[in-house]
């Protein structure tokens, strides 16, 4: 309910699965993962280091990435419209918060959080994984978001002009149209 706390504690995936409409409290991610409902309206929002956030909340008043070396984690669906929405978005410690999307995200950018107030900037953050083309984070203080900037990829085409052997390591394999 209203002024209520969550807490997710310890390891594994705890997901609230209820309509949130109403929560006007705080939640701390300590560790695991919390899965969050896109309704989501709350208080404030800290995620500690190595610990994962997954969901798109509708609106916090302070959205805290990282406890003390930083590297909270941030799981996002680029299929869907909404994004996080944060009053004061704050970075803590010297690791970059990871930006982690949940499918393909589109080529070009791809909001992921509304701030009205940060103090950091774009190097806060990364987007780990393997892309054809590395993805690049944008703080676009015009809008004020926190969007992922994925550039189209190589178009490979698979020729076999080394071997007929199928491999990623031999670059006279593929041909980039």
């Amino acid at each position: 309910g209203t002024g209520a706390t969550i807490a997710k504690l310890g390891t594994g995936t705890t997901t609230l699965a209820k309509t949130m409409t109403g929560f006007t409290g705080n939640i701390q991610v300590s560790a695991g993962q919390l899965n969050v409902p896109n309704d989501l309206g709350a208080g404030n929002i800290t995620v500690n280091d190595g610990a994962t956030l997954s969901g798109e909340p509708l609106l916090v008043s302070t959205l805290t990435l990282g406890s003390t070396a930083g590297g909270a984690n941030l799981v996002f669906n680029p299929a869907t419209t909404g994004m996080i929405t944060a009053s004061t978005l704050t970075t803590v410690g010297g690791t970059p918060a990871n930006l982690i999307f949940s499918s393909s995200p589109s080529t070009g950018l791809n909001p992921v959080i509304q701030y009205t107030t940060f103090a950091g900037t774009s190097a806060n953050f990364t987007v780990p994984g393997v892309y054809r083309a590395s993805p690049t984070v944008i703080n676009d203080t015009a809008t004020s978001q926190i969007q992922g900037n994925f550039t189209a990829g190589a178009n490979l085409v698979w020729t076999g002009a080394a071997s007929n052997v199928w491999n990623i390591n031999s670059a006279l394999n593929w041909n980039n149209l």
